[in-house]
């Protein structure tokens, strides 16, 4: 070979050496900025969706919860009812929110919508914290976020403790999305001080562990079991030593919720109620219907997922996932139907595993190990994968105003104008889950109480009130049991006949009337 073709060969060399130094320089700058880019781009959408809009669902418990605590920060009482009851969402998070309520002079409702901004930040900086703690590819983070956002299947559960975008603007200022956050903020500090032994990491974990316990329990026990997951796994100092701190976590948390004043968290668990603790169960039941047809997209992980365990019987991933799937097959085993909110996290790991393998083929291709074509092909699949699962029209339809012509939450505003804070309402069910962010309490809610065994009783009286064949009488008894000073009609939420509404007029006056809602204070 001449000496000139040598050189030309290792010019040839140099230069596909240094392209693919280029590509894979561009390529790390790429990844620096695009999850970023993404946040901000989530953060706007929430924003125009949350700061004016509809509420519904546990958003006016919440907000209940949060108009008590900061009216009466110190001593509240039950949030609903006219009881000196404690309250399950009496949190550390619902405190925190209500002082700022009280400090800003902001309303409940407006003051929530700020906190579920602030809570979606927490969960981008977690989760980034977490994937990066993790033996996974460079842009793993963004193609995870993409992920959790858009690849599910037909109608995803829409639930808190969910992050897709079908469901995202409503929970965001739930205290299960805070303790999600929190949650990936563990995850990374146990991983991390596991590896460096670095304290101010283990006093991380001691602070924010408990406080996800207290806020939200089911989110708990999936990141204790998501933490079980992460001590068996490689680059872990100790497995034993690892289980042994897990364990000193759990005695620890379980003396720190014990000493919590607002609620006695253990009494969660041992209600005498046996029907507020089969409706508890209950709710969560959906949770294994229909499960393939809401995550199936997800489901491409699996093959790659056990890759990685037949490649290292110590990945994290594949043995978070197993943990995860054991505690999930609980439920139907012993009717513990709370334990398929485990369901959130393994979807979790399914898209962190597709994102990790999307990210190391982008990686060997801008690196020169693939080529483009390979990668713009993938993109196309990825794509046209993301578009299919994609409810554009549901989730655009929701964000398609920046603020609204009227406020959608007015309707009830005039209850602070005639009836007290702790001024009994009767109402239809769906009015009384409304009413206490505005004033009074009510009779029943739609939802279980977990530290009011007469909740069901309650039920069945409001029920009887609201009846047309009820006699006066009767009426009468109900107001008198629940001290009642106010009889609220909506008839959009509950068809009433002329007959009643002249028998309920006969006990009051009316003393605000518009549209389909009547209020009368009783003599």
């Amino acid at each position: 070979m001449s000496k000139n073709s040598s050189l030309a060969g290792s010019e040839s060399i140099s230069h596909e050496v240094q392209s693919a130094g280029g590509r894979a320089q561009l390529y790390g700058s790429v990844i620096h900025w695009r999850y970023g880019v993404l946040s901000l781009l989530l953060i706007g959408l929430m924003l125009s969706a949350t700061l004016e809009r509809d509420w519904g669902g546990d958003f006016w418990e919440h907000s209940a919860v949060v108009r008590e605590l900061a009216e009466n920060p110190w001593s509240p009482q039950h949030p609903q009812f006219a009881l000196d009851a404690p309250h399950a969402f009496y949190s550390p998070y619902s405190m925190i929110v209500a002082l700022a309520s009280r400090g800003l002079g902001l309303s409940p409702i407006r003051t929530l919508a700020i906190a579920g901004i602030c809570n979606l930040a927490l969960v981008l900086f977690g989760l980034r914290c977490f994937i990066h703690t993790l033996p996974l590819s460079k842009g793993t983070s963004f193609w995870t976020l993409l992920f959790t956002l858009i690849l599910w299947g037909a109608f995803p559960w829409d639930w808190s403790g969910f992050l897709h975008l079908r469901i995202l603007d409503n929970v965001l200022p739930y205290p299960s999305t805070f303790a999600t956050g929190l949650a990936f903020v563990c995850y990374a500090a146990f991983y991390r001080y596991r590896q460096t032994g670095r304290y101010w990491l283990l006093a991380v974990l001691l602070i924010a562990f408990p406080v996800i316990l207290i806020c939200h329990p089911p989110t708990a026990a999936a990141a204790f079991l998501v933490l079980c997951g992460l001590s068996l796994a490689e680059g872990m100092q100790s497995v034993r030593q690892s289980l042994m701190l897990l364990a000193g976590l759990g005695v620890w948390s379980g003396i720190v919720v014990s000493l919590w004043p607002y609620f006695p968290f253990w009494g969660i668990v041992t209600s005498s109620d046996a029907t507020n603790i089969k409706e508890f169960h209950a709710t969560a039941l959906l949770f294994y219907q229909d499960v393939l047809s809401r995550i199936f997209p997800a489901l491409l992980g699996l093959p790659f997922l056990a890759l990685r365990f037949c490649s290292n019987r110590r990945d994290p991933l594949p043995l978070i996932f197993v943990v995860l799937v054991a505690a999930y097959a609980v439920g139907p085993m012993f009717g513990l139907w709370q334990f398929g909110r485990m369901m959130p996290s393994l979807v979790l790991v399914l898209h962190i595993t597709l994102a990790d393998r999307v990210a190391y083929i982008e990686q060997r291709a801008l690196s020169g190990a693939v080529k483009l074509r390979n990668l713009m092909a993938m993109y196309i699949v990825v794509g046209a994968s993301l578009l299919m699962c994609a409810d554009l029209w549901n989730v655009s339809s929701r964000f398609h105003h920046w603020i609204p012509e009227h406020d959608p939450n007015a309707e009830y505003e005039f209850l602070g104008d005639y009836v007290g804070q702790y001024d009994v309402v009767l109402s239809d069910l769906k009015s009384s889950w409304i009413a206490p962010t505005f004033a009074g309490r009510v009779v029943a809610v739609p939802h279980p109480q977990a530290f009011v065994d007469s909740h069901e009783i309650r039920r069945q009286d409001l029920d009887r009130f609201f009846r047309g064949d009820t006699p006066q009488t009767e009426r009468e008894t109900i107001l008198k049991k629940y001290s009642g000073r106010f009889i609220l009609i909506n008839r959009r939420n509950n068809d009433v006949s002329i007959e009643f509404m002249e028998q309920v007029r006969q006990l009051g006056d009316a003393v605000y009337e518009r549209g389909d809602i009547t209020l009368i204070a009783l003599r």
